[in-house]
């Protein structure tokens, strides 16, 4: 984010979005009354430099040394805090921060995050010889295009990846008995947490019977049936793969 001073009572900011690759400019004019009263400012100030420690210890040195210099910045316009502009201009600048300590902890998960998708390229990787062409041709992008985002800051394409990657493996586990018997035994885990207690028994029964019998489409229309009957968190655990199973995880796709 850049600030500048277009004229009196307006300022000018430029703020680079590398997720879009654009840069987005806004032009602030001031109505007469500040934006912001001092005491509120100086909150949020405050609220931001509880912040600082946590950020430091997850950026980098040049990290350390930008909130330093913004820190000091912020402290050199007080005295003008009592005016319109000099308030505004406290305000804009305290926004500049915020977004600098932001982009410092959403950096900070780029590890787990790459981590997490070479967890699946693992899983899908395991049935390498059993899957279609078009799949190991996108397996193969998706190794390419984490390679290079690896070298990139950029949290938000590495998401976008986990997701095409997670699509994949939704795909490959899709006619896949293990992958049903395994969100079978899920849910009869957590049966006690369903919301429609005679419906979960029956489809219960009916699913045990499909792994008996080995048949996978009605272990999939249980499977999915009884998932939609556990609450949001428990569900959200299932679809993103955080249970254990025979294959070493799980993905439901409805």
């Amino acid at each position: 984010v850049t600030l500048s001073a277009e004229e009196p009572g307006a300022l000018v900011a430029e703020a680079y979005v590398p997720l879009l690759d654009e840069t987005f400019t806004a032009k602030i004019d001031y109505d007469g009354t500040p934006a912001m009263t001092e005491s509120d400012l100086r909150d949020e100030f405050r609220k931001a430099k509880n912040d600082i420690p946590s950020a430091k210890d997850k950026g980098e040195s040049q990290d350390e040394q930008k909130i330093d210099e913004m820190i000091d910045d912020i402290n050199s316009h007080w005295d003008g805090a009592g005016s319109v502009e000099g308030a505004n201009q406290i305000q804009a600048r305290l926004i500049e921060l915020r977004m600098k300590l932001d982009d410092i902890e959403e950096r900070a998960k780029i590890p787990e995050k790459i981590e997490e998708i070479e967890y699946y390229i693992g899983r899908v990787e395991k049935y390498e010889t059993s899957i279609t062409s078009a799949q190991r041709s996108e397996l193969s992008s998706i190794k390419k295009e984490l390679e290079r985002l690896s070298k990139k800051n950029d949290i938000g394409a590495l998401e976008r990846l986990l997701e095409q990657l997670l699509d994949l493996w939704r795909d490959v586990m899709r006619d896949r008995p293990e992958h049903w018997r395994g969100l079978l035994q899920y849910v009869f885990q957590h049966r006690a947490e369903m919301s429609e207690k005679a419906e979960a028994e029956r489809l219960l029964a009916q699913g045990a019977k499909a792994i008996e019998m080995n048949d996978v489409d009605m272990m999939r229309k249980c499977g999915i049936r009884l998932l939609n009957l556990l609450p949001e968190d428990v569900k959200a655990d299932a679809q993103r793969g955080h249970i254990a199973s025979g294959d070493g995880g799980l993905v439901v796709g409805a």
